[in-house]
């Protein structure tokens, strides 16, 4: 463990560190109420070789059991100049000197770019200090490239030719399933030739108005002012579509008209996904997982461990239960028992909030209640689900 601006130093360090369960330690001792730097270590888990300690820094070999030997230097760097100049000068002795992996930890006050306060590392959660505690992860912290499902976006509707898209794939298809997989396929290549990229799209109109803008700052032309006309009309349909783009992101069933909230709608998202995100997760034993494959795998068995039964089944004259008696009057029945028509079927589809949660094939209620008159077999496949009592597989 590496302790940064401790501000102490001496007996008193030695206390502090006494009442931690580390039984060995390093110090390099701060100046004053500034600065000061500890590495303390489980001497049964790790064996751990001091190579230098001074006043920034703290250089250590790591060996153990699991892994072939390793470089640590924890860092805190001075805020003046001249000193962290020496700093660096060590450093690259150091680098000099020794050809094993290397791991340089701690605040440097110097950051080249933002990525560079985030690579290898965890941020804990805070329970004692104002600081989050640092992990060091050898192995990768990333996600899983799992591949991106299909999604149905609102926004392709204001296309002219999507309606095109959407009547081929219905009309050369036998069933809903083979619809449903010929229009993910045409949609994607359709988007890609057709459609294009909404930002990219819209990061062109505004570099060609800021063009134009700036030659008419120069000298007017009747010509570049009809285009700039133009443009400001293109980029105003662009950033509507981005508007409900992300309104469809975030799910939102309200939206204010002739309010453009796209700044609003994108944040959520980001939230949103954030808290989505599960970075480690405790199982039944109190310990924490940290790989996402791991969390996954924990997850899914808590899942099969909850649904899953060891208990046989019965038939129901084995339970000589009392008479029960039929509630249900003849009309009733009848009811149930006839076959579903077209009418309930549109009744129960128009129900459906249009832009709400999507099926597992990415298409909303709100796409059927577009093109209800082109996707025809839809009924049918309701009607057969009615009929044979089984839900096919590819709906679940």
């Amino acid at each position: 463990m590496v302790v940064g601006e401790t501000k102490v130093c001496g007996e008193r360090a030695n206390r502090i560190s006494g009442r931690i369960n580390l039984d060995r330690a390093i110090f390099a001792n701060s100046i004053g109420l500034s600065g000061g730097l500890w590495i303390l270590w489980d001497s049964d888990q790790v064996e751990i070789l001091e190579v230098a300690s001074i006043e920034q820094e703290i250089h250590v070999i790591v060996n153990s059991s699991s892994r072939p030997p390793w470089l640590l230097s924890a860092i805190y760097a001075s805020p003046g100049f001249a000193k962290r100049w020496l700093l660096w000068e060590n450093l690259e002795s150091v680098a000099n000197l020794y050809s094993m992996p290397w791991v340089i930890v701690g605040d440097f006050n110097e950051v080249l770019m933002g990525e560079d306060k985030f690579r290898a590392i965890q941020h804990l959660e805070k329970t004692h200090s104002d600081h989050c505690p640092i992990k060091l992860c050898f192995e990768k912290i990333g996600g899983v490239q799992l591949p991106r499902p299909f999604r149905f976006q609102p926004m392709w509707l204001s296309h002219l030719t999507f309606p095109e898209v959407v009547r081929d794939a219905w009309t050369n298809s036998a069933s809903l399933h083979q619809a449903v997989s010929n229009f993910s396929s045409k949609e994607i290549s359709w988007n890609k030739s057709q459609f294009g990229n909404l930002f990219q799209r819209k990061n062109r109109i505004l570099a060609r108005l800021k063009g134009i803008q700036n030659c008419l700052s120069l000298r007017l032309n009747s010509f570049l002012i009809e285009l700039e006309g133009k443009l400001r009309l293109e980029y105003a349909e662009v950033a509507k579509l981005e508007e409900e783009f992300w309104a469809m992101k975030v799910r939102i069933l309200w939206l204010v008209e002739g309010d453009r909230n796209t700044f609003f709608y994108h944040t959520s998202t980001l939230v949103h996904c954030k808290r989505n995100r599960i970075l480690c997760m405790k199982d039944r034993m109190g310990n924490w997982l940290n790989g996402e494959r791991e969390i996954a795998g924990f997850i899914r068995q808590g899942f099969l461990d909850l649904f899953t039964s060891g208990h046989t089944s019965a038939p129901l004259a084995a339970w000589d239960p009392p008479a029960w008696n039929n509630h249900l009057n003849d009309e009733a029945l009848g009811i149930l028992e006839s076959p579903v028509t077209n009418k309930e079927i549109s009744e129960g589809l128009w129900a459906l909030k249009p832009f709400k949660a999507p099926g597992p094939d990415g298409l909303h209620a709100g796409f059927f209640h577009h093109f209800c008159l082109v996707v025809v077999n839809l009924r049918k496949e309701v009607k057969n689900i009615f009929n044979s009592g089984v839900v096919p597989d590819y709906l679940y």
